[in-house]
């Protein structure tokens, strides 16, 4: 017996623990699929929410986004008002965080907050942040989103799915009593407890009971599910009424259309179910805007533009667009929910104001270009006198750039003391309407003269008609001024020319004496170059003639030989002089050819040192071995062997003469450097002067033309000589010619 009772207990107490455990699995079951449905319904809400706050916020009239987001809210309070919970428990919960506190923005159903007569609230008193209540809320205003089983603002122990809604700045909780969800459960426990013995029938009652109760849970929440897709029928009525709507799916695929849809594209709604968007694609829109639409949203983030379409019949229609992802459990997008509003009459006044800016823009370039180039000084002010305008002549009369002036007090700045108080109150009656006409003023010029302006002054109105500033549009009449000054100076100015005119007459006097002295210099320098050389062929010719038949023929010929070099460097000087005679008539010939400078400096110093009986060594250098000028090849052997001549007769016998051409971008440079005796620095400047010779030339014969000469030949190339001198060491003569 004692077996028998202790079997009976032990199978009692293994179908208690059965059932116990049977209870406790379809309890956890139906408690985490409550946490889902509650964390689907809170994320639906919320989604729902946003976009209608995005789409407020992008269409709404008010540019106050506070405003925009305060008529969402109420919006949205108004929708859920008619929302009277779920189960016996069950609950939305929205509210906001307003200094440490909670406040509650629906109006709720578990309590009546009443006292001493007055009415109850609906509205949950607010909470503190630090309270151990309503910790759901805490947590969603805390920024976080997610479930969790704690107290809600009634200190009951709930269920809740929550998420902030930083959009609104507040937040939404979805929430049922645990005590619900667990109440059927616990009776299943008791009944399993107090029948226990009852092994079978208590046992298939039990599981038939939490069947049942299991049942009725699942109808709870196909209720609860019921009344929010009707909750949500009726938001999409709404926002259906509002703005034309559409949903496709991921691919772009059209699920759904609302009427204003229909009306708009012109298709109807059988036409477009399945169809891909691209139906009502205009193709006038780049691929980078597609591009980027389609990668914003893809990306589970919401996008916001302005689109371009076509209807059925091919006409253009605008539409301002907000697409909004619906996304799963794993945030992958499901679906796209587009709301639009049709913008293409602000488009056509858009297009139609920047093709008016365009012209008005237009115009004002014409009328400012008008006004910059116009033959008269022109200048504008505003309604403070500070110049905003000044034109191209007035910056020609004056001196001053316009940006110069721009910013500037046109009276205090730029009209003269004595003028300033007459020229403001011109300006003044303009300034109130009373235009002015032919006034005379003074404006400073920027050297400090004045320049007389005969102005007539036009008042300055913006498009509402309100005087902005005057434009002054003026006559340079300094002309006229300085023609009644020129008269009145007439005199004093035939005075200054008979004055001028005497010192001229007495510079051509000078002049004449500088001839004269030059003359004097020449028949002195004659007389004696002249002389020299004569005394030598008389001599030596009478030599000849007595001595003939006596000496030979070699005796003979060396002096026949010096009577032609005394003949040869008396030709020299007279061509000198006779060259000097030309260029003051300007009468030299040059004619100019393309020339090897190379080839034709080397031929000359070999045929110069084939001739020279010192045989003198020549160094010579060159940049590159063919160079090509236009040149008068005549002059350049004049300046090369009058170059080379001199070299050598003011240098030692044991000493070389270097000889050298450079090319480079200017053109070319030709130098003849000696060692000799060198010129002082105080007769190197004089060097070029007729009949001058250096002070420390000694009895080195020469006439003082030589260089002259050589200055002319070089001018006639366009080129320049240069000296380069120290006394006892020797000169650097350089010349350079363009490279034309």
């Amino acid at each position: 017996m004692i077996k028998f009772r202790l079997l009976a207990f032990i199978m009692v107490a293994m179908v208690i623990a059965f059932g116990i455990a049977s209870t406790s699995v379809l309890y956890n079951t139906a408690y985490e699929q409550k946490r889902l449905d509650l964390a689907q319904l809170v994320k639906s809400q919320k989604n729902l929410i946003v976009s209608v706050a995005q789409f407020d916020m992008e269409h709404s009239q008010d540019a106050n986004i506070d405003g925009s987001a305060a008529a969402t809210v109420s919006q949205v309070l108004n929708a859920m008002e008619g929302n009277h919970g779920f189960g016996d428990t069950g609950e939305f919960v929205l509210g906001r965080k307003e200094g440490s506190d909670i406040i509650f923005l629906l109006q709720h159903r578990h309590f009546a907050l009443g006292s001493q007569g007055q009415p109850a609230s609906k509205t949950p008193k607010p909470i503190p942040l630090i309270s151990k209540l309503a910790k759901p809320m805490q947590l969603a205003l805390s920024g976080k989103s997610g479930t969790v089983a704690g107290f809600d603002y009634r200190g009951e122990k709930v269920l809740a799915a929550y998420s902030p809604i930083p959009e609104l700045n507040i937040a939404i909780v979805a929430k049922i009593d645990i005590a619900e969800i667990r109440r059927p459960y616990l009776w299943a426990m008791a009944l399993i407890s107090a029948f226990g013995v009852v092994i079978v029938g208590a046992g298939l009652f039990l599981f038939h009971r939490i069947s049942n109760l299991t049942t009725l849970q699942l109808s709870d929440n196909q209720k609860l599910l019921t009344a929010q897709i009707m909750e949500l029928d009726f938001q999409k009525h709404a926002l259906d009424e509002h703005a034309i709507v559409s949903i496709a799916d991921v691919k772009g695929d059209i699920t759904y259309v609302n009427d204003k849809f229909c009306d708009i594209s012109g298709y109807s709604r059988e036409e477009l179910i399945g169809k891909n968007h691209r139906i009502v694609k205009s193709d006038e829109q780049s691929d980078e805007f597609w591009v980027d639409m389609w990668k914003t949203i893809a990306n589970g983030a919401t996008w916001h533009g302005e689109i371009k379409n076509w209807n059925k019949s091919g006409g253009i229609y605008w539409v301002k667009t907000t697409i909004v992802p619906t996304l799963n459990a794993d945030g992958k997008p499901i679906q796209y929910i587009g709301m639009r509003t049709e913008i293409t009459e602000d488009k056509k006044r858009q297009a139609a104001l920047a093709e008016a800016n365009i012209k008005s823009e237009a115009i004002s370039k014409e009328l400012l270009q008008f006004i910059d180039t116009a033959n008269a000084p022109i200048f504008g002010i505003d309604d403070k006198g500070l110049v905003n305008e000044w034109n191209q002549t007035a910056e020609k009369i004056t001196g001053f750039k316009k940006t110069d002036v721009l910013g500037h007090d046109l009276v205090k700045d730029y009209i003269t003391e004595d003028y300033q108080t007459a020229v403001k109150e011109v300006l003044d009656n303009a300034l109130v309407g009373k235009e002015t006409a032919n006034y005379e003023f003074p404006l400073f010029a920027k050297n400090g003269s004045r320049v007389m302006v005969l102005l007539n002054s036009s008042t300055r109105r913006n498009a509402e008609g309100k005087i902005i500033g005057v434009l002054g549009v003026g006559q340079d009449i300094s002309e006229m001024d300085q023609l009644r000054t020129e008269l009145n100076v007439y005199k004093e100015s035939l005075e200054d020319q008979v004055k001028s005119r005497t010192i001229k007459l007495e510079e051509s006097l000078d002049r004449e004496k500088e001839l004269g002295l030059l003359k004097s210099r020449f028949v002195t320098m004659a007389s004696h170059e002249f002389r020299t050389p004569l005394t030598t062929i008389n001599a030596t010719s009478d030599i000849i003639l007595k001595y003939a038949d006596k000496m030979s023929q070699d005796d003979i010929n060396l002096r026949l030989q010096t009577i032609k070099n005394e003949v040869v460097d008396m030709t020299s000087m007279l061509e000198d002089v006779l060259i000097l005679g030309k260029s003051d008539a300007q009468k030299l010939e040059y004619n100019p050819e393309f020339l090897d400078v190379v080839s034709l400096v080397k031929d000359i110093i070999a045929g110069y040192q084939l001739s020279d009986a010192d045989n003198r060594d020549i160094i010579y250098h060159q940049s590159s071995p063919v160079i090509m000028l236009t040149l008068d090849k005549k002059w350049i052997k004049n300046i090369v062997i009058n170059l080379i001549s001199n070299a050598v007769k003011y240098s030692d016998k044991d000493t070389a003469v270097e000889v050298s051409i450079n090319e480079d971008k200017a053109g070319v440079s030709l130098s003849f450097k000696d060692y000799g005796i060198g010129i002082a620095q105080e007769d190197i400047k004089n060097l070029f002067e007729p009949f001058y010779r250096a002070s420390n030339v000694g009895d080195i014969p020469g006439t003082g033309l030589g260089l002259i000469v050589l200055q002319k030949a070089i001018e006639l190339h366009n080129g320049k000589i240069k000296i380069e001198s120290e006394l006892g060491k020797g000169s650097n003569f350089i010349v350079t010619l363009p490279n034309v």
